[in-house]
């Protein structure tokens, strides 16, 4: 019975441990976008923000555009989005990363 118990929190803390690992981001708000790239051929969008070197460490190192792949279904629209932000200057409430598009960092949250 002791056994069991000891087998269930060990599972437990394995799988609370791979979620926060899985769920590793960086996270930006209230920054405007400096630069704005459509897609150049390799099937994705690039934007940095104004102040941000490195888009996300934990990812691409030394790598400051954030990337958006246009096979997502609403990729068009945050290209808009984001076309338009940057023409009236107006700040991102927040960029979450996660993950890779095209080689860098994966704007996976978009929040004007």
């Amino acid at each position: 019975m002791k056994k069991s118990k000891l087998a269930r929190v060990f599972f437990a803390v394995v799988l609370l441990v791979a979620s926060q690992i899985s769920l590793a981001t960086a996270q930006y708000s209230n920054l405007t976008i400096s630069n704005i790239e459509a897609d150049v051929g390799d099937g994705c969008i690039y934007f940095q923000l104004t102040g941000v070197t490195v888009a996300d460490a934990s990812i691409v190192a030394g790598n400051a555009n954030f990337a958006i792949s246009t096979t997502l279904a609403n990729a068009q629209q945050i290209y808009a989005m984001l076309l338009a932000a940057r023409i009236s200057g107006t700040p991102l409430a927040r960029v979450v990363t996660t993950g890779t598009a095209c080689g860098t960092a994966q704007a996976y949250i978009v929040d004007l």
